[in-house]
């Protein structure tokens, strides 16, 4: 278990590497911006978990990951108690796969919101949002060529879209299953 008392920050160059099972805490307000590559590979019994260090943990207690470099993984992941999903620009070639965000973040936030990103894959994971208030979107992906965005769970009421991958060429969006509005 590691606690984050202050922002965690990837330089262009460096690599964070999580280990299966570890659980990450962020205390109110800070989060983790990855201008390097972030490594959090976990296991199917052994997940990886971003959370809130309150004894006590309500939506929006942390802020968020923010990834602003390519090459990624984001694999076997509970991300919980945060303020907004997983951002990203210039992430190109970035993975998230199999990461499960269960009606845990603030109200009306978004799972994950891409921009300038291309050759994504974001699969198997369940963004369960609140059933009374949602984002716009639970995925959002502009200028996100060549992505895959497949075999997702998506439910909540999004006052826009589930899915929305605006100019996003060669895109291939299959197999998600979403409920809600």
């Amino acid at each position: 278990v590691y606690h984050a008392v202050d922002d965690i920050f990837i330089s262009e160059g460096d690599t964070l590497t999580i280990s299966p099972g570890v659980y990450v805490r962020f205390s109110a307000g800070k989060g983790l911006q990855c201008y390097g590559t972030l490594i959090a590979n976990g296991a199917n019994d052994a997940h990886i978990v971003f959370t809130s260090l309150q004894s006590s943990p309500n939506p929006g207690d942390w802020d968020n990951i923010e990834l602003y470099s390519s090459g990624n993984i984001i694999s076997f992941v509970d991300y919980e108690y945060a303020d907004l999903g997983i951002v990203g620009d210039g992430a190109t070639g970035s993975s998230l796969d199999n990461v499960n965000m269960v009606g845990t973040l603030s109200l009306f936030s978004f799972a994950v919101y891409f921009t300038n990103s291309t050759d994504l894959s974001i699969t198997n994971n369940q963004f369960v949002m609140s059933e009374e208030f949602s984002g716009e979107y639970a995925i959002y992906c502009l200028e996100c060529h060549n992505s895959v965005i497949d075999s997702n769970y998506i439910s909540g009421n999004h006052s826009l879209s589930s899915i929305s991958a605006d100019d996003c060429d060669n895109c291939d969006i299959n197999g998600n299953i979403i409920t809600g509005r």
